[in-house]
């Protein structure tokens, strides 16, 4: 197997991982953003207040995306087990 090719397969299974979890850790940054200009505004100092909203959100968000996330996974396992026999 020529390295090219593995380096190739690693970096685009690279992107499909950061394509599968950029929707949660986008949610759970504007979340934080939000609560922590809230929080600087009315200058309340408790650190655990943004805790809840943040996972509601977060659980919210999988819960809406996770049929397109596991397709995702499983055309990202497709590819794999396809690519199998041409390494060979």
């Amino acid at each position: 197997m020529d390295y090219s090719i593995a380096i190739e397969m690693y970096r685009q299974y690279i992107i499909d991982a950061f394509i599968i979890t950029a929707p949660a850790l986008l949610v759970s940054l504007i979340i934080s953003v939000v609560f922590g200009i809230i929080q600087a505004v009315m200058q309340i100092q408790e650190q655990t207040l943004s805790f809840f909203p943040k996972i509601f959100a977060l659980f919210a968000t999988l819960y809406l995306l996770a049929y397109w996330m596991f397709e995702w996974m499983v055309k990202v396992g497709k590819e794999v087990f396809e690519q199998i026999p041409s390494m060979m």
